[in-house]
């Protein structure tokens, strides 16, 4: 996210660690999630894709968007 935190996929749910790699903590879902991404209008949803479902989160930060040039 724009702050530094990075969310990992695990079979637990989402863990989130800082800038510094340390835990932050872990966002528990029903079923482990496969993918994840930030979005929604002002990028602050949390998806979380497991193998048949989907779930979403509001965030109270921004996910950051990178963008790679052409080259």
């Amino acid at each position: 996210d724009e702050q530094g935190n990075l969310y990992e996929a695990t079979n637990i749910g989402v863990q989130i660690f800082n800038a510094k790699g340390e835990y932050v903590g872990t966002i528990h879902t029903p079923y482990f999630p496969v993918n994840i991404c930030f979005g929604g209008p002002n990028n602050d949803i949390l998806y979380m894709m497991s193998w048949d479902k989907i779930y979403s989160i509001q965030t109270k930060v921004k996910g950051l968007v990178l963008l790679k040039a052409a080259s």
